[in-house]
């Protein structure tokens, strides 16, 4: 598979020159100690960050950094150089991300140079799977079938990433669809870990998952085209178990209950489901239908937390964020 880091760095470098920190301190002929010194007083605006806390400056940045010494060589402190920059930079309209570091299991490869522009750090996951250690990214360079098997999932000791606090019976793609909602402009405060955690009180979660019923004794059989549907929302628990047409009658009165509130309008939606699975083929249309607006609508492959969470691939998961 190929190497989306460094597919990513090409995307931030076609938007803009962006510079790594040992090629600024060179250049300009400035310690890095001296460059994050003039960061942490607020004199070079919102520094971009990668995968790994890498800092990337814009030639808009090095201007600055420029500015900085003459205006130092002249005799200025910092305190006024401040007063001189807040004068000629003054601030930006409030970011829409507020120092968020997120997990990469919630990121898709497509995310990662939006999640750049935006300010999100990716704390990066590994997949220990039969002794092999894959990044999280890659995943899809493995068989799907190989994370029904047990694996596990190695984190960097990263502070302030967010990631569920506790686990649950199945981990519900309501983080996902919050993420899917900052990236694409759609939550109306700046996203920190603070502000997406209050926002998931806001997210209704279902699972549907097909089931096999087995009756005994004289009228001995067994139904198909049963599931489990389960919603959760705000703590409470709906659970179901019915054809699956029925189910579906049920999400869409559920959906419907829920969205009255709000006149209709909905921040996003997201599913994640495995293609040509005959719940995802009978699902996928009921919420297309439901999404008025599809740019607040993303669909998407189950990845292996999720997998790993329902124990089979069969499962839909839906979230809708309010």
């Amino acid at each position: 598979m190929s190497n989306y880091k460094a597919e990513t760095k090409k995307d931030l470098e076609k938007k803009m020159n962006a510079y790594k920190m040992v090629d600024v301190s060179q250049k300009l002929n400035l310690t890095p100690r001296a460059i994050r010194y003039y960061e942490s007083e607020g004199l070079l605006g919102n520094i971009k960050r990668s995968i790994g806390f890498t800092r990337y400056f814009t030639d808009d940045d090095i201007h600055r950094l420029k500015e900085i010494k003459a205006l130092k060589k002249k005799g200025h402190k910092i305190a006024q150089i401040k007063t001189v920059f807040s004068n000629k930079y003054p601030k930006d309209e409030p970011a829409m991300v507020h120092h968020l570091s997120i997990d990469s299991v919630f990121i898709e490869e497509k995310n990662i140079a939006a999640c750049f522009e935006l300010g999100i750090t990716i704390s990066q996951v590994t997949i220990l799977i039969n002794g092999v250690h894959v990044d999280y990214m890659n995943w899809r360079s493995l068989e799907l079938k190989s994370y029904l098997a047990p694996f596990k999932l190695k984190r960097k000791q990263t502070p302030d990433v967010w990631r569920p606090k506790t686990p649950a019976s199945w981990l519900g793609n309501g983080m996902r669809c919050l993420v899917n909602a900052a990236l694409n402009h759609q939550l109306e405060t700046p996203a920190s870990s603070a502000s997406m955690d209050a926002l998931l009180n806001n997210v209704s979660e279902w699972l549907v998952l097909p089931i096999e019923i087995h009756s005994t004794g004289q009228f001995k059989c067994t139904l198909n085209d049963y599931c489990m549907i389960e919603q959760r929302f705000q703590g409470q628990v709906d659970r179901h178990i019915l054809p699956l047409g029925d189910a579906l009658g049920t999400i869409e009165k559920q959906w419907k209950s829920l969205v009255f509130g709000v006149n209709g309008r909905v921040k996003h939606v997201t599913v994640h489901r495995k293609k040509q699975t005959k719940t995802a083929k009978k699902i996928e249309p009921l919420i297309r239908a439901l999404v008025a607006n599809t740019d607040r609508l993303s669909i998407e492959d189950l990845s292996p937390v999720y997998i790993q969470s329902l124990g089979t691939l069969d499962a839909v998961l839906i979230s809708i964020l309010t």
